[in-house]
């Protein structure tokens, strides 16, 4: 192209025509325009793809063509006629298409413009027409060209003979399911709402298709998608009408499945109550302290439960007397597991760690520490102090103020009450030298 070319740039995406014959992404056959009757059409969709599958039926055709979404994963695509052989088969996207129309008059557009004139070039996911008024360059998602609305992403086959029974499979980006939950407390009672928030970026508008989810780890391309909990499954107490019910499990995975089929278009997200859950709520202030001085800081914040059932990986959100008080994200949770939420720091209460003396002998390393809790407001109950010991050799403590409550080999707790003041924690360390 032309340095010296005036360019106007379009703002937004381009608008898709979408062309759907029965069903989410199948087209239509190329020896002549048949009728495709889909017989079962479903998508399993994982944290950051989804996988499709489809069974259909045509007239009898050694030539297929199937529409498919631009986000395809083109390495995943297969045919599997119910008795002929794909003996080639091809992908073929719109931006390839698009560059067989260089030096043609095309029209395209996009949210707030509508450029017709000559297509100059396809290059870095933009095209640039000429116009009598300039060059514009748009930056879309896709293209609409209305002499060649059928020319998208399609998928082409050719079949040693006529067959008139398939099934077509393929995976895709764009399309991915993920999970958020609100935690409302109520003192130490609490409700735990799981949802599912479908997210469809893939291109195209889903009609009408039945989906399922997958909560589990999947090696695919070399990477494990999505990180969602290896847990055993306890019966939801309730799902909304319209909302995601429990499969059951395959293989290593939970699967959910939504109810009724879903339509959502591109560039929108739904969201599905998964369950809803009664739980019983611990609230701590905690104060780590990791063996050097430090200034006073807030307490943190913690809210704490045992998992009702698996809970895939997502931000949960607390609130308290109907006011929302912090979100803190969770990594897979199994059945039974500990669910601790970080909602943020305490106004009233600080921590501090001061190291009094050190000592180092022939075999020993010491060390002597004081932890302060002060407390500026009313009384709280649940405090907790853990102190981590360094990480190079045996450890033991000795001439503690306090008894600590748990032991670890890397961290020391202690739990009390404290009322409006400040508690003192002293203890002593010796580390083995190592040999």
């Amino acid at each position: 192209m032309k340095e010296n070319r005036n360019i106007w740039y379009g703002i937004g995406l381009v608008a898709l025509v979408a062309i759907v014959l029965a069903g989410a992404f199948l087209l239509t056959n190329t020896a002549k325009a048949v009728e495709v009757n889909n017989e079962g059409e479903e998508m399993i969709l994982y944290r950051n793809f989804a996988f499709y599958s489809s069974a259909f039926s045509t007239e009898p055709t050694n030539t297929l063509e199937l529409e498919l979404p631009d986000t395809i994963i083109d390495e995943s695509l297969i045919l599997t006629p119910a008795v002929a052989n794909v003996i080639e088969q091809s992908v073929i996207t719109q931006q390839t298409e698009l560059e067989n129309f260089i030096g043609e008059q095309i029209t395209a557009y996009d949210d707030q413009t509508k450029v017709s004139g000559k297509l100059l070039d396809v290059d870095g996911g933009k095209v640039y027409v000429e116009t009598n008024e300039g060059v514009y360059a748009l930056s879309p998602m896709g293209y609409v060209i209305p002499e060649y609305a059928k020319k998208k992403t399609t998928g082409e086959f050719k079949l040693d003979k006529k067959d008139s029974q398939f099934k077509v499979y393929y995976a895709f980006s764009g399309l991915e399911w993920g999970t958020d939950y609100y935690l409302f407390v109520n003192g130490n009672d609490g409700v735990i709402k799981a949802r599912a928030n479908i997210n469809n970026s893939c291109g195209k508008d889903i009609e009408n298709v039945k989906v399922k989810l997958v909560a589990g780890e999947i090696n695919y391309g070399q990477q494990y998608y999505p990180p969602y909990p290896y847990a055993d499954y306890v019966m939801a107490k309730e799902t909304a009408p319209g909302g995601v019910g429990y499969e059951g499990r395959v293989e290593q995975f939970h699967v959910y499945e939504l109810e009724t089929p879903i339509s959502i278009k591109d560039k929108e997200k739904k969201s599905y109550e998964m369950y809803k859950e009664e739980v019983k709520v611990n609230k701590t202030l905690r104060y780590e302290s990791y063996g050097y001085d430090s200034e006073e800081d807030a307490l943190t914040n913690v809210y704490s439960f045992s998992a009702p059932r698996e809970m895939p990986a997502g931000e949960v959100k607390v609130v308290a007397d109907g006011m929302l008080v912090g979100a803190s994200s969770i990594e897979n949770k199994g059945n039974g597991s500990l669910v601790e939420l970080e909602s943020g720091k305490s106004f009233d209460v600080t921590g501090k760690t001061e190291t009094l003396d050190y000592k180092e002998g022939i075999l020993t390393y010491e060390y002597s520490y004081k932890i302060t809790v002060e407390n500026h407001g009313k009384s709280r109950e649940n405090i907790e102090v853990n102190f981590h010991p360094y990480g190079y050799g045996d450890w033991e403590i000795y001439d503690t103020s306090d008894e600590p409550v748990e032991k670890t080999q890397d961290k020391i707790t202690w739990r009390f009450g404290l009322e409006n003041g400040k508690k003192e924690i002293t203890f002593k360390i010796r580390y083995k030298k190592l040999e």
